[in-house]
């Protein structure tokens, strides 16, 4: 949907047949999750399994938007952000799960020591 505004999602919502129960796998959330698109009415009728939010961390924009995440949240939508989650894989085999590559494939400045050499903490 790239930046579409609401009004650009209504006038889409006009000219689509969807019928009842009519539900999207993924739904790339319109311009970074910003307020000027995501809206309800469009939210509603594609009614998608994700939301995947392409958005920068820490983005000076303030994408998403809180008012679109609480959009979601009070639709029960799941959603993703890239900032956090990174490259996302969805797969028709398995439609009600969403990868992330940041959670799989943790970079080497993630590394973490194995918890068998940790130092232990002294008891007293």
């Amino acid at each position: 949907t790239g930046d579409i505004t609401t009004a650009e999602e209504a006038h889409l919502l006009g000219r689509l047949t969807l019928g009842s129960g009519t539900q999207a796998g993924v739904l790339f959330a319109g311009h970074h999750g910003s307020k000027t698109s995501n809206g309800e009415p469009w939210l509603r009728a594609l009614s998608p399994r994700w939301v995947v939010v392409q958005a920068g961390l820490r983005s000076r924009y303030g994408h998403p938007s809180p008012e679109v995440v609480r959009r979601f949240e009070a639709l029960g939508l799941p959603w993703v952000n890239t900032a956090h989650c990174g490259a996302v894989r969805w797969r028709s085999n398995a439609p009600h799960t969403l990868d992330c590559s940041r959670q799989e494939q943790l970079r080497y400045w993630y590394w973490q020591m194995p918890a068998q050499a940790r130092p232990q903490a002294e008891e007293g």
